[in-house]
């Protein structure tokens, strides 16, 4: 175990108390920082380690919690992952605890609009794992954006498909009815939707 990143995702969850609405995912009320639930986080760590994508794409970095999970299976065999978020809070919250796990060699951070950053400034040319955490009705268009960059094969992971049913119904419908995508929906927490891209 990575002992430095444990401690820091011990303490991002110790800051984050449990959200008592109809979302099983975690609220910090003074900084209006999302966490996906510590189960969700251990389960993409998994997928992660045993895919083993070499490019792997965050989409809402928020606080760096889910991030760390996706970086501590990536560095066990080479894996880097890149993540985006747009709000300049959470950015820095997010680098400090990178730094704080020790991390920084296997992370690059972007700020800014998620679109203008996967079209124009991502380092990277293809992408073997997608997580989106974002805006919940434009995930639909996350995918339809990042899409020129999936490698086949690729896997595309999506939170809050349970929690935010109405809200992700377009993305939903779009890869359930898209020949390109084999999917699944893991019904815990907040509810992951698991696709493979399979052009």
């Amino acid at each position: 175990m990575n002992h430095a990143v444990q401690r820091v995702i011990e303490h991002i969850e110790a800051i984050t108390p449990t959200w008592e609405g109809t979302d099983p995912d975690h609220f910090h009320r003074d900084t209006k920082l999302w966490t996906i639930a510590a189960s969700s986080a251990s389960f993409l760590e998994a997928l992660v380690f045993l895919h083993q994508p070499k490019n792997i794409l965050e989409l809402g970095t928020s606080g760096g919690f889910s991030t760390l999970h996706l970086i501590r299976a990536a560095m066990q065999y080479g894996g880097h992952v890149h993540t985006i978020e747009h709000d300049s809070q959470k950015v820095a919250l997010a680098r400090n605890h990178f730094t704080e796990a020790r991390v920084l060699d296997h992370v690059s951070t972007y700020h800014g609009d998620i679109f203008e950053i996967v079209e124009k400034k991502l380092s990277v040319e293809k992408i073997d794992f997608l997580f989106i955490d974002a805006e919940k009705a434009k995930y639909k268009q996350y995918v339809e954006c990042v899409l020129p960059r999936l490698r086949p094969g690729a896997l595309i992971i999506a939170d809050n498909v349970s929690s935010h049913t109405r809200q992700v119904s377009e993305f939903t419908e779009y890869i359930t009815k898209n020949n390109l995508f084999r999917s699944f929906l893991w019904k815990y927490d907040a509810g992951l939707y698991l696709a493979k891209y399979l052009p």
